[in-house]
């Protein structure tokens, strides 16, 4: 019987021929596949698989787009890796090949490994950048912001009422300011009920930020947010066809 040449070796274990020399200096049984197995399972490193037998220098394939720079972008490659690492480990697995599997286990460790580091990297970066900002930043600023819509309600109030009843500007500003803060409580539940019901991304600590001075400038301003809120929402329901909401309401209000 005719020995297989090293070609033919590269071939079948579809790796290099410099690989298979390397295994023959190294006592490889390379005569013998299921001892094969064995011993490559026994090898610190698995080989790297060669298309069609031949060395990956010798066949590089298509290169990949970079694509952009920085870390973000890599961030992105190293996600698709990692997911295409996980594939092909559970492939592996699946064949119950020693070899196979320590070769996908152990790349994907190293891209998850890499994606862990990227991902504090770029997470630093983004910190770095005051593209991240705390929650109690964020509920801070939105605090404010409700703080000063109300205000500037308010003062719109005193205004009006200056130049339409100077006489009696105090009971105009009144009447303005009560009649504006209904409708800075409107559009509050307004945009809580929305969230609500499409799902829109706001988190509801957001809102509570938002509306919690302008709610309590008001008497009863928080029960009425939340009265208003429901009764936007259940009017958006029976809008879409559901009246369940809206209809137990009504029956509330006329008891």
């Amino acid at each position: 019987m005719n020995k297989p040449t090293t070609k033919t070796l590269a071939t079948k274990y579809r790796v290099s021929t410099r690989t298979i020399r390397n295994w023959k200096r190294d006592g490889a049984p390379l005569g013998d596949a299921a001892k094969m197995k064995h011993w490559l399972a026994a090898r610190r490193t698995a080989p790297t698989p060669a298309e069609n037998g031949k060395d990956r220098s010798q066949n590089p394939g298509p290169p990949r787009p970079p694509g952009n720079p920085g870390a973000p972008a890599a961030l992105r490659r190293l996600e698709q890796a990692e997911l295409e690492g996980y594939q092909r480990l559970q492939e592996a697995n699946a064949s119950n090949d020693a070899t196979r599997i320590k070769s996908a286990l152990g790349a994907y460790l190293s891209v998850s490994e890499a994606l862990r580091k990227a991902d504090v990297s770029v997470s630093e970066q983004r910190r770095d950048a005051q593209e991240t900002v705390p929650r109690a930043t964020v509920q801070a600023m939105l605090s404010g912001l409700g703080w000063s819509i109300r205000l500037g309600l308010d003062e719109t109030a005193d205004a009006i009422a200056a130049r339409l009843c100077p006489n009696d500007r105090i009971h105009a500003s009144g009447q303005l300011r009560e009649a504006y803060g209904s409708l800075l409580l409107t559009s509050l539940a307004g945009l809580r009920s929305s969230v609500a019901s499409t799902g829109i991304a706001w988190p509801a600590w957001m809102l509570e930020a938002l509306s919690e001075d302008p709610a309590r400038s008001f008497v009863n301003g928080l029960d009425n947010l939340a009265q208003r809120t429901r009764l936007l929402s259940a009017a958006y329901k029976a809008g879409c066809g559901q009246r369940d909401e809206l209809d137990k309401l009504l029956e509330e209000l006329e008891a």
